[in-house]
């Protein structure tokens, strides 16, 4: 019919259909292939935020960055979660009566921009809420959790640490209290720790005792480096000990005669090819009695490099070792305005390294 009007391209409500697929949920391994690749605090954010997560999450490996115990925190990367007593300010009512709130314990997490407080409402001591906090964080994890740099401020840091956690350490951080600090960890390294890459012993020497840095730990490090803000330590003993091949000492107490001494003693009875170590000095006044006085060594040479030195003082003194077919280089070194500038940080190191002359 000429006056019947169409209705064109539009399909019956019968058979319409949803052009949107039905909701699925995430298999459990593409969430785990998710939280791999997310950042480490965001990732611990959202499993404790929908803690129906936590079970996918925890059992996916945790690569940390840096991971820190202290006393009262554990620190994950730019994460804090620390503990502490909360007392609450006291108030008057309204016949002048004073009304004193009840302390407690806080738990508290900061990352960034993102912060959280979680009230310990039972009777939990302090070191029961930091094993709260320990297991919350690593309790049900894939073993072990890797982490590139652990720090330990004191061995009773680790008093809350769950039985069942294992780390995985490349380089590790310590007090001068070496040797109770690192048996403390012992039972949370995982064997692939050892040999550590880095052993980074920072802090007060406070006992004269060489024990606590010929522990096997320290002494199978690639690399230890050791500050000592003590202005009256004697280190001289300590060094001469070391049986490692790359130590680096900033202190204030190591004096230009005792670098002296440490060469002499290389000299005289040899050290092992490839052994470096470096030494913070304070003054130009020391570098150069230091330069001038080894220059007079015999066979001493100074040779031109490209590579060691630096602008003030170019070059590099060799000096031959009499019980081996090795000779001792000596050079300076400047560090960056920016690490001098501190007050634990010397303007220039002395660099001693052994190397082979064998034809």
């Amino acid at each position: 019919m000429c006056g019947e009007r169409r209705r064109v391209g539009t399909p019956n409500s019968s058979t319409m259909t949803s052009s949107t697929p039905p909701s699925k949920e995430l298999p459990r391994e593409s969430m785990k292939l998710i939280f791999k690749h997310m950042n480490v605090n965001s990732r611990i954010r959202l499993a404790h935020k929908i803690p129906s997560l936590r079970p996918i999450e925890a059992s996916t490996p945790l690569n940390v960055d840096q991971l820190t115990f202290k006393t009262n925190q554990i620190i994950i990367n730019n994460t804090i979660f620390k503990v502490d007593n909360y007392e609450p300010a006291c108030f008057f009512d309204k016949t002048n009566l004073k009304i004193e709130g009840s302390p407690y314990l806080k738990l508290s997490m900061k990352s960034g921009r993102h912060s959280k407080v979680e009230r310990i409402v039972n009777d939990r001591d302090f070191t029961e809420t930091m094993l709260y906090l320990a297991k919350k964080l690593f309790e049900g994890r894939v073993m072990p959790i890797t982490v590139k740099y652990l720090s330990i401020s004191k061995k009773d840091s680790t008093a809350f640490l769950p039985d069942d956690l294992r780390l995985a350490v490349r380089d590790i951080k310590i007090d001068h209290n070496a040797v109770k600090t690192l048996e403390s960890i012992k039972p949370y390294l995982h064997e692939s720790s050892l040999p550590f890459d880095t052993v980074f012993i920072s802090g007060t020497r406070m006992r004269q005792e060489d024990t606590d840095y010929i522990h096997p730990w320290i002494q199978t490090a690639n690399f230890v480096q050791i500050l000592d803000k003590s202005k009256h330590s004697t280190w001289l003993h300590t060094i001469l000990e070391m049986d490692i091949c790359q130590v680096h000492l900033e202190c204030q107490a190591f004096q230009r005669t005792e670098v002296c001494v440490v060469i002499d003693e290389w000299i005289e009875n040899g050290r092992e090819d490839g052994t470096w170590f470096s030494f913070g000095v304070r003054t130009v006044d020391d570098i150069k009695h230091l330069l001038v006085g080894l220059s007079g060594k015999q066979g001493a040479v100074v040779e031109q490099s490209e590579m060691l030195g630096c602008k003030e003082y170019p070059g590099v003194l060799r000096i031959p070792l009499k019980s081996q077919e090795s000779s001792v280089g000596i050079y300076v070194t400047k560090n960056s305005e920016r690490k001098s500038e501190t007050k634990f940080f010397s303007p220039f190191d002395i660099n001693l390294f052994v190397f082979s002359t064998r034809k």
